[in-house]
């Protein structure tokens, strides 16, 4: 737990009183749940450089008050503290209105999953089933280990994993290093909140900088995003064949040859599509307004067997059965040192990590025939850099992609109680020859009360009818591109920007899920741009013809980093050759979504195992 000082717990105290004023149906308040410890705690999950700046925040915005109202925050009257809260929320400097969306997140986050507060809106986790059979793994031992393998694996995520189940079942010896815990069903299930504090990297908080800041979560644990990604599967499509063929030179890299891969990725984790009676009423309104409107979607195909409809996919399955890849050996331990030899494999050095306190345990190293790198896209690049492996290779850590997304929500009469059900069990892609694919996208109370841009007020009256609301989203296959970076720390952190002409496209993309949303009977949508809080009828729809949305006012998420080790056949335009074998760097493999060269257009996940499964294939047959 991080001690925020008496000051700032007194900043903190009544910025959460303003943010959450006493309601009929919520009527406790911040203190009565003891928010101001709640957010301690969670604040011990986020990165040292995360906590600085929300403190920071928390200090400009009490300042702030002097100018608006001669004295500090806390000691303004209520109405002049709502007053000036959105003086921030609205203010035309990005950074303030960035810094006040910190503290507020933090605050709702916090407030609802409280579970007497998500209870009295009629959310309830579903019951944990708890299990016996489960796989070993080492987690904490008490001294420092020696062993020797085939192959080395760093990271236990949807291409780490799959290289070392094929290769292990090949009758290779094979050790993996993953910096997360390990996890399964007996964790899942609980308060949505503490698994995003201990499964997601920092914490849930983890953001690119640039224009603007966006959302960026991925997993830290056994199995990696795997376990708390929505489990929708997608092939990857024909024209990004073309396209890496064309722009890539990766001639080799075929549909064709790439389909027994897809085949058997889809056969070990039983992709199917979603059941009628599992998806949910959240997608039926959705496909509802959509056939009213002339349009026809489809149930998305995912990674489950015998689905319950728990509604808990992005914070660890219940049930288990969402086929996630935590089946591992090692957990709680992070690769940092790797030293390639010049023939033939090398070592890796790592060290166990106390998962309560952080600090450094024992220390295991491994030597290995052939090591492979599946870290994920922002770490990958941060291991390479730090080991000054490939140092001359410009490549390394630049063309990020993320598909950045965003989502719309709407209030109905009806109730819909969207957590019950796949949570993105439906589709519409009408719009894919622009880049934008739409997918289902709600969450319990904790995680949907930060994407309501409202007036705290107005916020808690949409919130107390949260059984009544319905949420979906989309992604864009995006043009702009990233790069990572290090902090002084040695810290990786992702700068992307989206690109000017692509807001068009996202103003695109809110309204017609707000006009389906409208088609399915929705009394109120919330669309989540600026100058347009909510919209009633049709007639509001003209508002998205005459609104002028600059970059920095999109709120955004993003779910699926790609590229910042791209593949491709020339070694002086990218890292590593189709197989994920870095030039010049013999028997070290990337298996993660850094080696893509472009946008998928999809969710990545298949994707990534079926080309993990090639190249174990390749490491089997060519490199041992």
């Amino acid at each position: 737990m991080v001690s925020l000082t008496r000051y700032e717990r007194r900043i903190l105290s009544a910025f959460a009183a303003t943010l959450l004023p006493k309601t009929g149906l919520l009527s406790e308040t911040p203190e009565e749940v003891r928010l101001v410890e709640k957010v301690q705690q969670h604040l011990g999950y986020l990165p040292r450089n995360v906590r600085f700046i929300f403190r920071l925040a928390l200090v400009l915005f009490e300042s702030g008050g002097i100018l608006y109202g001669g004295r500090p925050f806390s000691f303004l009257k209520e109405p002049e503290k709502e007053r000036y809260l959105q003086i921030w929320k609205k203010s035309f400097v990005y950074s303030m209105r960035l810094l006040v969306k910190l503290i507020e997140s933090v605050c709702y986050m916090n407030y609802y999953a409280h579970p007497e507060v998500s209870k009295k809106l009629g959310f309830v986790p579903p019951p944990i089933r708890h299990s016996s059979n489960l796989p070993p793994f080492i987690d904490s031992p008490d001294k420092d280990l020696f062993l020797k393998a085939d192959v080395c694996v760093i990271g236990a995520g949807a291409g780490g994993a799959v290289v070392a189940k094929e290769l292990a079942e090949k009758g290779r010896s094979v050790v993996i290093l993953e910096e997360g815990g390990y996890f399964n069903i007996n964790d899942f299930g609980k308060d949505p909140l503490e698994t995003l504090q201990k499964i997601y990297r920092n914490g849930g908080l983890q953001l690119t900088l640039g224009f603007p800041c966006i959302l960026l979560p991925t997993g830290r644990a056994v199995g990696g995003t795997t376990i708390i990604n929505s489990g929708t599967c997608f092939r990857l499509p024909e024209k990004v064949f073309a396209r890496w063929q064309r722009e890539f030179g990766l001639t080799d890299v075929r549909s064709e040859g790439l389909a027994p891969y897809f085949d058997r990725v889809e056969e070990h984790l039983h992709v199917v599509p979603v059941e009628e009676e599992v998806l949910g009423n959240n997608s039926k309104v959705f496909r509802r307004g959509l056939e009213r409107l002339g349009f026809k979607g489809a149930s998305l195909r995912r990674n489950v067997k015998e689905c319950k409809g728990s509604g808990m996919c992005c914070f660890g399955c219940p049930t288990d059965a969402k086929q996630s890849v935590h089946l591992s050996y090692i957990a709680h331990c992070r690769a940092e040192n790797i030293f390639p030899r010049l023939e033939h494999g090398g070592e890796v050095v790592g060290r166990f990590r106390d998962p309560i306190t952080g600090k450094d345990g024992k220390t295991i190293r491994v030597d290995a025939k052939v090591i492979v790198l599946a870290a994920g896209t922002l770490n990958t690049p941060h291991l390479l850099r730090k080991n000054h492996i490939a140092i001359f290779n410009r490549h390394i850590g630049r063309h990020l992609t993320i598909h950045p997304a965003s989502k719309v929500m709407a209030l109905f009469d009806e109730e819909i109680r969207g957590w019950e059900g796949v949570p993105q069990g439906f589709s519409f892609d009408g719009m894919a020859s622009e880049g934008i694919l739409f997918e289902g996208a709600f969450t319990p109370p904790s995680a949907s009360s930060i994407n309501l841009s409202l007036p705290p007020r107005l916020h808690k009256e949409v919130m107390e009818k949260f059984r009544h609301l319905a949420a979906f989203g989309f992604l864009m296959s995006d043009e702009g591109r990233g790069w990572i970076r290090w902090l002084p720390n040695g810290d990786p952190v992702a700068y992307y920007s989206i690109r000017r002409k692509e807001v068009a496209k996202f103003v695109k993309a809110h309204r017609f899920l707000t006009e389906v949303f409208l088609a399915a009977g929705a009394k109120r949508v919330f669309p989540c741009l600026p100058g347009i809080p909510e919209v009633t009828s049709t007639a509001d729809l003209k508002k998205f013809d005459r609104i002028r949305v600059w970059r920095n006012d999109l709120e955004l998420s993003a779910f699926h980093p790609l590229g910042t080790c791209r593949m491709g056949a020339d070694p002086d335009e990218s890292v590593v050759d189709s197989y994920g074998e870095m030039h010049y760097v013999k028997n070290l493999f990337i298996a993660d979504g850094s080696i893509f060269p472009s946008p998928l257009s999809v969710n990545p996940q298949e994707t990534i195992m079926a080309f993990a499964n090639r190249t174990a294939d390749y490491i089997d047959r060519e490199r041992l």
